[in-house]
């Protein structure tokens, strides 16, 4: 008898035969991450601090404190090497990490209030090649992985069969993979459910409710900020 679920097998096999390539590749993006929250704190080691009124004009604490503001800190930063680690997490997750650019980008100085745009060039570069590099490359190493793996699994399940035998597992697979159309097998009875069934399944409610969507994307998409 073919199993419903022939290659979760194969992929539990992959899975457990690839944790010590995942914890070599954890390795590898560890030691990456260190090196860029060290160059992190060299470039922007305490350089997100802003004040609570008016933080593009008070620049300086005791002016902050002399206007009645408060000399705050952001929540993520480069100060050391613990809070860079962080904020390199966060940003390899791609969740919140254009403020973060943002806060690099007017960075001008140590213990010094944000610079509009100040170092734009410098906050582009490190996010950019940490992002291409931290958070698109490192990552999918854990699927290259697990692609890997999963083939060497499949090849060596099927080490030993012929062509032949290859086909009919496909076809098999193939069978018990396909289900009867939903329009053809749910027909109601009921004139009056039968004919909001034949009405559904058109061509045309289809159209209808697609161009009703697209619609609604537009209409959403107009919204704006003032």
């Amino acid at each position: 008898m073919i199993s419903r679920n022939p290659d979760l097998k194969l992929m539990v096999s992959a899975l457990m035969e690839s944790i010590g390539h995942i914890l070599n590749v954890l390795i590898v993006i560890g030691i990456i991450y260190m090196i860029f929250a060290i160059l992190g704190v060299n470039l922007f080691s305490g350089q997100f601090f802003y004040c609570s009124e008016d933080p593009l004009k008070l620049s300086w604490e005791i002016e902050c404190e002399r206007a009645g503001g408060q000399w705050m800190a952001r929540d993520h930063h480069f100060d050391h090497f613990i809070g860079g680690f962080n904020t390199l997490m966060i940003i390899a997750s791609l969740e919140g990490w254009p403020d973060i650019l943002f806060y690099a980008a007017d960075a001008e100085e140590a213990n010094k209030g944000p610079n509009t745009n100040y170092n734009l060039l410098t906050a582009f570069s490190f996010f950019l090649v940490y992002i291409m590099i931290g958070s698109f490359f490192l990552l999918n190493l854990f699927i290259g992985v697990l692609f890997v793996k999963f083939n060497q699994a499949k090849s060596d399940n099927e080490k030993g069969l012929k062509p032949q035998d290859l086909a009919w597992m496909d076809i098999q697979r193939l069978i018990l993979s396909q289900s009867p159309e939903y329009e053809t097998t749910n027909v109601p009875e009921s004139s009056f459910r039968k004919y909001f069934h034949d009405l559904v399944c058109t061509r045309i409610f289809e159209i209808i409710i697609m161009t009703c969507i697209v619609l609604n994307m537009l209409q959403m998409s107009l919204e704006f900020e003032g």
